[in-house]
């Protein structure tokens, strides 16, 4: 062996495995074909190992061991070894994924155990061995151990290493094992027959491609993972070993112990499985489901067997479309799908593939990944962990559109995350949102449908308010149709956030302190009332609770027949129009930097606004009321420059505001106009007039 004459009548190659129990099954033994394999004469045996783990292997033994030659693993290739249980050799093979960090370098490989020892099997035709059967227990191919629970025949097995003198050694090791996700318990690994599905007969594979073209994908990038997964799917195994599931009508012949999936059969399972369903499969003879002169065309026998496969789940899922779609009023295809992204290789691509096979397109029009829901520390939500919360308790702790509010929060394509925290900040704007609500009906009471002023008829700071907000639906709206629904949700919070840093501010005076009929309070309200409508619209997807039960609050004279929120359509702007939007920021500026001044707090304060001829002309038109009412000063004095810049922002100074404060509209002006009421300016003593008079 290597050109070297061995000392010993015992000489083997030293290999090492954390599953004793895979022994029986043994094929072979793979090498690295670049990694350095020595022979050590050890006194007594002469063992074959890799020279970077030989100290590690040999321990005591090696500091007295001898090294008679080396070679690389490539030139050990075909060389065979006594398997040391059974009567039988192993042939020495090649594999790149052996490890040179731990173990000997040469590693047991039983092809009917585990993929890679599959694959570096079937390459260098290796016999599969399966010794186990579906319960976990051995079958008579494993010799001594026939009938033994595999986990059991461990320390069976290692004491027969021991005894025969084929054990160089044997320590209790911790490593990570395959279990089942759901009920934790270790999963083993057996080479079985299965059913397949070829892709890449009658073009299957690229007709799944093909049905592609025609779907639309969010993220878009799933678009790219979807091909993948088309372009490197294996034939599809479709079949699973269960005791529940929904049986493969396939027989075996036992004669030639032929597998038949015949159509005849399979139609006559479907009968039987619509009248009693798909467990009769394990309660009939085969004879129920055999056609008259049924024989199997291999051998011509006629005894047969039904075989226990179950369909694979991800057959199942993908069929579902053909028996939900295209009946009882559902097209075929549907509009959308949703799902993880692990639905790339699953549901996504088993409705694809079916689909292609049958129909020759998609399913589905759109594909859209969600991402997963983790706890606040980004550990996956886990009931077995205590890190999961059920959604109902989450309902019932929060309440549903605090809940539906979050997940319109977050961008659902990516994996977000939940938990007290989180959900305290959202109900924050939830809150905001449900205040906003509040304040346009309590101002909308007794509105009627005849004092509503139309958009033509409206101030310049009511008409910008109308169109602002019309834009900002529109926006909201497009979100939806293209299921947007996080870009909806910003764009909702920005129309609350600026309606309630300017609009809303800017007429609770005239709401407040005008005559109930004042036409500039009938065109707030007017405003109000359109603005209320069109977002409890936009808001009702999402918030859909309390969106019907503000409508609910409306005034019935101006609900115009709709019972529901549900009943609103989207309010859609024609047209996006720029100006609005300059208009509307130069304010929202103008107001910050009022509200900015720590010495005087709204009315208490005189703007001083330093501003280009242009920016003036555009100010101007507001008139010096409406432009006093949006920034929420008793005196604006403007300060026009030619000098200054069209592009640089207004200058704002805030001063003492001029005369007195009014005790009922709190605005600084001359008091005293009427005699009967000295504390209140002349604008309030007027209403107040009329009130009494009323």
């Amino acid at each position: 062996m290597l050109g070297v004459e061995l000392p010993h009548e015992k000489a083997a190659v030293v290999v090492w495995t954390t599953t004793p129990w895979t022994l029986p099954g043994n094929s072979g033994v793979a090498l690295h074909p670049d990694a350095a394999y020595a022979l050590y004469d050890v006194g007594d045996e002469t063992l074959l190992v890799a020279e970077a783990l030989a100290q590690a292997t040999l321990g005591e033994q090696f500091a007295a061991a001898k090294k008679m030659a080396s070679t690389a693993g490539r030139n050990l290739r075909g060389l065979r070894a006594r398997n040391p249980l059974f009567e039988r050799d192993s042939e020495i093979v090649l594999a790149q994924y052996v490890d040179l960090e731990t173990g000997t370098g040469a590693v047991h490989t039983a092809p009917g155990h585990g993929a890679e020892d599959f694959e570096t099997g079937t390459a260098n035709g290796l016999q599969v061995r399966n010794p186990v059967d579906a319960t976990g227990h051995f079958i008579a191919e494993a010799g001594p151990y026939a009938g033994m629970q595999i986990f059991d025949a461990n320390a069976t097995i290692v004491a027969d290493l021991r005894a025969n003198g084929t054990l160089l050694r044997a320590e209790e090791i911790v490593h990570s094992y395959p279990h089942c996700w759901r009920c934790h318990n270790p999963v083993i690994f057996r080479a079985t027959s299965q059913w397949f599905i070829a892709m890449d007969r009658n073009d299957l594979r690229a007709r799944a491609l093909a049905a592609m073209d025609g779907v639309t994908y969010t993220p878009q990038w799933g678009r790219e993972r979807q091909r993948q997964m088309i372009e490197r799917h294996p034939e599809w195994c479709i079949s699973r070993q269960r005791t529940w599931g929904t049986p493969i009508p396939a027989v075996t012949c036992l004669g030639c112990k032929e597998s038949l999936l015949d159509p005849a059969v399979a139609r006559n399972a479907a009968r039987r499985f619509a009248q009693v369903g798909a467990d009769a499969w394990w309660r009939d003879t085969i004879d129920t489901y055999l056609p008259a002169g049924f024989a199997c065309p291999s051998c011509g026998g006629t005894a047969f067997a039904a075989e226990r496969d179950i369909v694979d789940i991800w057959f199942e899922s993908g069929v579902t479309h053909l028996a939900v779609l295209g009946h009882d009023g559902l097209p075929w295809p549907c509009d959308a799908v949703v799902e993880g992204g692990d639905q790339y290789r699953g549901w996504f691509r088993s409705s694809l593939v079916t689909a292609a096979a049958i129909r020759g397109e998609a399913p589905y029009r759109h594909v859209v990944k969600n991402g997963w829901v983790n706890d606040e520390e980004g550990r996956p939500m886990s009931k077995s962990r205590g890190t999961g919360i059920d959604a109902r308790d989450a309902m019932d702790q929060y309440g549903a559109d605090v809940l539906r509010l979050w997940a319109a929060s977050v961008e659902f394509v990516d994996d977000v995350r939940f938990g007290p925290n989180v959900v305290a900040q959202v109900g924050r704007v939830y809150r905001n949102i449900r205040n906003r609500i509040r304040f346009m009906l309590g101002n909308i009471g007794d509105l009627s449908p005849e004092s509503i002023v139309e958009r033509a008829a409206l101030p310049p700071l009511d008409a910008l308010a109308d169109d602002y907000a019309a834009q900002k639906f529109s926006a909201i709206a497009d979100a939806y149709d293209v299921a947007d629904v996080h870009g909806a949700y910003l764009a909702i919070v920005e129309l609350e956030s600026g309606l309630s840093a300017l609009y809303f501010d800017a007429v609770k005076d005239p709401l407040y302190s005008r005559a109930a009929g004042d036409p500039r309070r009938r065109a707030a309200q007017s405003v109000l009332f359109r603005v209320l409508r069109g977002f409890l619209a936009a808001v009702a997807p999402v918030l859909s609770f309390t969106a019907e039960e503000a409508w609910q609050a409306v005034p019935e004279s101006l609900r115009a027949g709709a019972e529901s929120v549900f009943d609103l359509r989207f309010v859609r702007a024609i047209g996006g129009d720029a100006a609005v939007e300059r208009e509307w920021a130069t304010l929202r500026a103008l107001r910050a930097a009022v509200a900015a001044n720590t010495e005087y707090r709204d009315f208490e304060g005189k703007a001083i606004l330093d501003v280009s001829p242009e920016q003036h002309r555009n100010l101007e038109r507001f008139g010096d009321e409406d432009l006093r009412e949006a920034l929420v000063v008793s005196q604006i004095e403007t300060r026009v420059s030619s000098a200054r810049a069209k592009d640089v922002s207004p200058s704002v100074t805030v001063v003492a505001a001029e005369g007195d404060k009014c005790a009922r509209c709190w605005k600084y002006r001359r008091l005293g106009g009427d005699a009967s009421h000295p504390s209140i300016c002349d604008a309030c003593a007027a209403v107040v007039r009329d009130l009494r008079e009323a």
